[in-house]
């Protein structure tokens, strides 16, 4: 999200990201110690509606500007039969990495602190499940669309000298924070002045709803599962709350500093499956035995 909102806007720096990234987790910090619970689905909801049109009014403009046969020769030509077979090992993907998402969405699906927040804040059992069952066809319609977006960028980027010489060069290994910039600056040379705004705005919800929810989550699991057994649970509500707006204000700096500021090191990604791993294997251990096992 971030990488598409500054492309989009044309701060393509890395200080002018962590600037503008900074603001918005600011915005994000302030609404949610006020609005707690209720600003978390409010700016969901909204973001649904404009998410929403945003997908399949773009997925249509793009799929009339290019053609399906266009959008498939193209990357016939450029991968070949690894542009259409995940089995490949030339795909980027391969049987070893389809198994491990497979299981990634299984567990993250049950232990996933976002998801569970919300299915221990429904009314009833009832409510939960429609919630699951209606959540998992947005959530692989969100997944899939965008990926047809990278595919019309890779064509897009395929069909302009200029931008296959920057992000599909000869012999040369692109950096992977370049590459996630070809499908926002793609969008924004595509699609109407008018709309790309509606489209960004909407991401930029997608980002804000993401920052708010993890926010209220673990604050309020610090709160509520550390901070009040060490008093006895003798905390009145009014200093839950006073200890949880505390607690996600320094969640929010620890957020800004090692997720934005500080520099990693190493590939995003692997650091985030490692640390996931570590929390979906204890998590996962103790969901497990708490349901199927009586001791």
């Amino acid at each position: 999200d971030s990488m598409f909102i500054t492309s989009v806007m044309g701060m393509n720096s890395d200080f002018q990201l962590k600037v503008a990234m900074t603001i918005v987790l600011c915005l994000v910090l302030m609404y949610t110690t006020v609005g707690g619970m209720i600003s978390v689905v409010f700016t969901d909801y909204l973001q649904f509606v404009v998410m929403s049109l945003g997908l399949v009014v773009t997925s249509i403009l793009l799929m009339i500007h290019f053609g399906w046969s266009n959008i498939v020769d193209t990357v016939g030509h450029i991968k070949g039969e690894a542009g259409f077979n995940p089995l490949m090992a030339d795909s980027g993907i391969g049987p070893s990495y389809l198994v491990w998402m497979f299981f990634l969405g299984l567990i993250s699906a049950c232990v996933w602190q976002t998801s569970v927040m919300r299915a221990t804040s429904a009314e009833s059992e009832a409510v939960v499940r429609r919630t699951y069952s209606w959540g998992s066809v947005g959530f692989l319609i969100r997944f899939l669309i965008p990926y047809f977006w990278g595919v019309c960028a890779l064509v897009f980027v395929w069909q302009h000298p200029q931008l296959k010489g920057i992000f599909l060069p000869a012999n040369v290994k692109v950096d992977s924070s370049l590459q996630l910039r070809a499908m926002p600056i793609a969008l924004s040379s595509l699609m109407p002045a008018g709309f790309i705004g509606l489209l960004t705005a909407g991401m930029l919800a997608a980002a804000m709803s993401t920052y708010n929810t993890y926010l209220h989550t673990w604050s309020a699991v610090l709160t509520q599962d550390f901070v009040a057994p060490l008093t006895g649970n003798r905390m009145s509500s009014r200093t839950r709350i006073l200890v949880a707006r505390i607690i996600m204000c320094l969640i929010a700096f620890f957020l800004l500093v090692w997720g934005l500021w500080y520099p990693l090191g190493e590939r995003l990604w692997d650091y985030m499956a490692i640390t996931g791993a570590i929390y979906f294997t204890g998590a996962f251990a103790t969901l497990t035995g708490g349901i199927y096992w009586k001791g």
